[in-house]
């Protein structure tokens, strides 16, 4: 259903943990190389729906608002690809899907995302759910590139040879 709803855009991150030239020192480190990506992509959506952009994160265990502000100030900082013009000044939020329940619709990609990228105990993928967000998945502003979908809805990084190989079915998408 969530494939079908068409006022909504989704972007995804996947990190190819195993593919990654080094490691990340912690999770929380981990967790916030994602998100400047997902920023990166809400940044560029906002822009080209000539908005300012509010954005509320799932709270992981352990992870502050206050290392949400480090990060958010360290980003600043340095050169991303990140529209910071286009995004709520204020700074992005952390919440449950119990306070927020549009959390859960990220929640429901995710776990798609997941399910077609991580073996469950059977060693098994399942690609079914993701395919059937594709249609939501952002392409970027009137872009119909090949590999629009990696740059902007289903941003995969790594994304080098060693990662296409690895999931070849992603092209398909």
């Amino acid at each position: 259903m969530l494939g079908e709803t068409s006022y909504l855009k989704i972007s995804t991150v996947v990190a190819c943990k195993r593919l990654l030239p080094t490691s990340m020192p912690n999770d929380d480190a981990a967790y916030l190389y994602t998100f400047r990506y997902l920023l990166e992509r809400l940044s560029w959506l906002a822009r080209s729906e000539r908005t300012v952009l509010s954005y509320t994160l799932s709270h992981v265990r352990g992870f502050r608002v206050s290392a949400l502000r480090q990060y958010e100030a360290k980003l600043r900082e340095i050169d991303t690809e990140i529209k910071w013009d286009h995004l709520d000044p204020a700074g992005g939020k952390l919440a449950t899907d119990r306070q927020v329940e549009q959390l859960q619709l990220a929640d429901i990609a995710a776990s798609a995302t997941a399910a077609a990228f991580e073996p469950n105990p059977a060693g098994e993928t399942n690609q079914s759910y993701l395919r059937d967000l594709v249609p939501r998945l952002y392409r970027g502003p009137r872009l119909r590139r090949p590999n629009s979908l990696t740059s902007y809805g289903l941003k995969m990084h790594p994304w080098n040879d060693a990662a296409k190989a690895t999931y070849p079915w992603v092209r398909s998408l």
